[in-house]
């Protein structure tokens, strides 16, 4: 299954890949931002657990290979800023800043997760084979 957000037709097509998305994790280590592609490949974890426990925040992944390919294509410049430092984030939901031409990767902890794109940009998410 694919689902595509062109820039063309944003508004739905991005509450439907928010959908698909959300309450997933995105392990920074396995982001791969391709600067002569023009694109970043975020993989996608879908099975964390995470438990409170006297104040200790315990997270474990059921496995490591992704679930989900979430494509960004038409990619100026992605930036990246860790301030938990955790590489392990759930998202929350995906939101486009027209007036800066900026994509959004909101979390439920700080990350600052923006790519700046061009006018004909594609965010799209696929299926795994066999996950």
């Amino acid at each position: 299954m694919r689902i595509t957000a062109a820039s063309k037709d944003l508004a739905g097509d991005l509450e439907e890949i928010t959908g698909e998305v959300h309450d997933m994790w995105i392990d920074l280590d396995a982001v791969k931002c391709d600067d002569k592609a023009r694109q970043v490949v975020i993989p996608v974890v879908p099975t964390v657990w995470k438990r409170w426990l006297w104040g200790l925040l315990q997270s474990g992944r059921a496995g490591k290979e992704p679930s989900l390919l979430l494509t960004i294509k038409g990619v100026k410049e992605a930036q990246i800023e860790d301030r938990e430092r955790i590489g392990l984030y759930p998202i929350n939901r995906l939101r486009f800043e027209e007036r800066k031409r900026e994509l959004v990767v909101r979390c439920d902890m700080p990350l600052g997760f923006r790519v700046l794109l061009d006018e004909d940009f594609v965010v799209e998410t696929m299926k795994v084979e066999g996950a």
